[in-house]
């Protein structure tokens, strides 16, 4: 599977890099490499993952409380929050 990302979701992608190497020296690109990590599974596994609507899934980030927004043609990285 070929995979796309939406120029808002490199922004999205690219915003959270920057926003944990603030927090911690290296934990942005800890976040962009979990990021690829999910990218990697959802080619492998594309049905694999929580299905949103119709054609459209999310595949949660390990480690980070993000998730992938994607369909077999379209990957978008998508933030969203974690509620107890």
């Amino acid at each position: 599977m070929k995979t796309r990302f939406l120029a808002p979701a490199r922004r999205e992608l690219a915003d959270a890099v920057r926003y944990y190497n603030a927090e911690r020296t290296g934990l942005g690109n800890e976040f962009r490499d979990k990021a690829w990590e999910a990218v990697e599974r959802i080619k492998a596994f594309p049905a694999a993952w929580q299905v949103l609507d119709g054609a459209i899934r999310r595949c949660q980030l390990q480690r980070f409380p993000y998730g992938l927004i994607y369909s077999t043609l379209i990957c978008h990285l998508y933030s969203y929050k974690i509620r107890p």
